[in-house]
C-alpha cells in the first residue's frame, strides 16, 4: 500500500504513480478489474498475453474492493450486492479466492478496458 502524498509528489514530479521493479509488475487500485486464468491459460500464458487465446468475458472477471497488509479483496465483477448478506462470501462480503479457490493475488493478471469496453491485457 503507497500512501497517497507518496503518489501525488510523484505524479507531480512528472513520475508514473508506482515504480515497477520489472516489466511483469502491476498496481491495482480499488474499482480495477483483474482476470484470473484458468489452468490451460496459465501454461500457454504467453499466446494468452498476446490475444492469441481469447478472454473468456463472462468468468473469471473480478473486481479489486479493498488491501489490508498483503491481502487483496475482490468480488465477482458481475455481483452488485449478495443475496445473503455476509454469509455468500464471507463476513466482510468479499473474497480473496476465487470461486474455483485460487488466490486471485497469485495468479491474477490486470485488465486494461478502453471508453468502448474492450479488453485487453
Amino acid at each position: 500500500t503507497i500512501p497517497l502524498n507518496v503518489v501525488i509528489e510523484r505524479l507531480k514530479q512528472g513520475l508514473p504513480p508506482v515504480e515497477l521493479k520489472n516489466e511483469k509488475d502491476f498496481y491495482l487500485t480499488p474499482g480495477d478489474l483483474v482476470y484470473v486464468p484458468t489452468e490451460d491459460e496459465i501454461e500457454n500464458i504467453d499466446l494468452f498475453k498476446h490475444n492469441e487465446i481469447p478472454i473468456d468475458k463472462r468468468k473469471n472477471i473480478y473486481k479489486v474492493v479493498s488491501f489490508t497488509g498483503y491481502q487483496i479483496f475482490c468480488v465477482k465483477q458481475e455481483i452488485a450486492i449478495p443475496i445473503i448478506n455476509k454469509t455468500e462470501f464471507s463476513s466482510l462480503n468479499k473474497m480473496e479466492r476465487s470461486l474455483e479457490g485460487k488466490m486471485i493475488k497469485e495468479i491474477c493478471l490486470k485488465l486494461k478496458i478502453d471508453r468502448l469496453g474492450n479488453i485487453s491485457l
